[in-house]
């Protein structure tokens, strides 16, 4: 036997021994009533409690007691053997037998631990909304699909750590790369200290002789306008505001924060903008807030169906979103002369206008009727929370579309971007509405605007990562270039 053989032969012997090990010194835990059960306890609780808040959010109605989740339909027990812990002590068995460093082992068991979590949860959602309108299948979905989602789950999570861990390293995933997940988790950071700091301002003395000044310039703003609109519009009456809690308390300045916190800057620069930026940024957020509402009630206008009133958030977000997406091709380079940047802009504009126009038409005036004269013969009353649903599509049209259009590169290849995304995004509206209404979601509407803002810019980041016409293969007509590329001689 050659000496690689049996080097090899020797690793796998290592290994095997090292596997059976760590399956025994699990087993025998998993033996001990006491640690088994306080660990068991402890996570089933946890995930009893995350699946209870997830559930809340999507506004599925529910109440939880003891270790039971309590829907209109039917009581679902989480009892302590739902928390997985045979699948994790497999699955570090085999992380802590396998020869890699120790700093790839640590992340195999926090992320396993993480990911089995995770999976578990998306089970119980799962079992408990399905079962809950379809009650025929509460057995398979417990039996079998949850069982082969846990399962599947953690055999990839495993493959991925493997194949990363087997290269001498931990898992260098290329979000880490570039700064993507750091991103991320400075942005809930940031959002959720801002959610706290922002309570104190709008608390404090500074937070309510801010609010006293935009209400105050406000009506001072209306009542100059008064005269001009009696003198040029006669019969039309600008509308007076009224202002409460809601009116100077946006959700959007919390997202300034979580914005903020993520943006690839100095930290002494990020405070200097929270400190000098953030009582302007409010100010002038509620005063046009404000402005734009009262101009925006024609003769017949209600709350119900005012646009600018239910969805000036969402607009700013999405103006904001676009605003860093340009200037982060900017400062990178990525466009020439000022010229040239600003002729992109307004193609971006063109193209997501006419999206919109046209996709937005089409997903509701043609598709989604369809869709629910088809599945509930006839159309419905749906979950609509502040139009949100009624502008998804023209919203998520004109982003997407501007987006694509306004990036650097060719023309020619932006139009398999534009069409792959076009599909992806039509069905969204029928899709959400329909699964909403079977099983009875009602989403917080905060988190289903920024949902609905937030998709195109994650399926654009998506589709550039897959397209690149740049790293394409060439075509051409000359058979001895082609087979140079690829060393074959003709």
């Amino acid at each position: 036997m050659s000496t690689i053989g049996k080097a090899a032969n020797d690793r796998t012997l290592r290994w095997f021994l090292s596997f059976l090990f760590f399956i025994l010194l699990f087993y025998f835990l998993s033996r001990d009533p006491l640690i088994v059960s306080h660990l068991n306890r402890v996570v089933a609780l946890f995930q009893l409690r995350v699946t209870s808040l997830l559930l809340s959010l999507l506004g599925f109605v529910h109440e939880v007691k003891g270790a039971a989740i309590l829907t209109p339909e039917r009581r679902f027990v989480v009892a302590e053997s739902c928390s997985g812990l045979f699948v994790f002590f497999l699955l570090e068995a085999a992380v802590l037998s396998f020869p890699a460093s120790k700093w790839a082992k640590l992340e195999g068991i926090v992320g396993g631990a993480a990911a089995l979590i995770g999976l578990n949860i998306f089970r119980i959602m799962m079992i408990v909304t399905l079962a809950s309108r379809f009650p025929d299948t509460f057995g398979m979905l417990h039996i079998v699909v949850g069982q082969v989602v846990v399962i599947a789950g953690m055999m990839g999570f495993f493959l991925l750590w493997l194949g990363r861990a087997g290269r001498g390293g931990p898992m260098n995933y290329d979000l880490f790369k570039k700064g993507l997940f750091r991103a991320f988790l400075l942005f809930i950071g940031g959002y959720l200290l801002g959610y706290f700091l922002y309570g104190l301002f709008l608390k404090s003395s500074l937070g309510g002789m801010v609010s006293g000044l935009v209400q105050a310039h406000t009506y001072v703003v209306l009542n100059l306008s008064r005269e001009l609109f009696d003198a040029f519009f006669q019969g039309y009456r600008v509308p007076s505001v009224r202002f409460n809690a809601g009116c100077l308390s946006s959700p959007m300045m919390v997202l300034f924060f979580g914005i903020l916190t993520a943006w690839p800057c100095s930290w002494k620069k990020k405070v200097l903008i929270a400190l000098g930026g953030f009582v302007p940024v409010f100010y002038i957020y509620h005063l046009v807030r404000a402005l734009a509402t009262a101009f925006s009630f024609l003769p017949g206008a209600t709350k119900a169906n005012n646009v600018i009133y239910n969805c000036y958030g969402q607009f700013v977000l999405a103006i904001v979103g676009m605003a860093c997406c340009l200037s982060h091709q900017r400062s990178g380079g990525r466009w020439g002369a000022g010229r040239r940047w600003l002729s992109s802009i307004l193609a971006g504009v063109a193209a997501g206008t006419v999206a919109s126009l046209v996709g937005g038409k089409m997903t509701m005036g043609y598709v989604l009727p369809g869709v629910l004269k088809l599945i509930f013969h006839g159309s419905i009353e749906y979950y609509d929370p502040q139009m949100t649903i009624a502008t998804m599509a023209y919203l998520q049209f004109f982003i997407y579309y501007f987006l694509v259009w306004s990036a650097p590169g060719e023309v020619a290849g932006k139009w398999v971007p534009a069409g792959v995304g076009s599909l992806v995004i039509l069905p969204l509206v029928p899709v959400g509405v329909v699964v909403n209404e079977i099983l009875g979601f009602s989403p917080h509407v905060g988190l289903l605007k920024l949902a609905v803002v937030g998709f195109p810019f994650l399926l654009h980041l998506m589709l550039s990562r897959w397209y690149r016409p740049e790293n394409r293969l060439p075509v051409t007509a000359d058979p001895q270039a082609i087979g140079g590329q690829y060393g074959d001689a003709p």
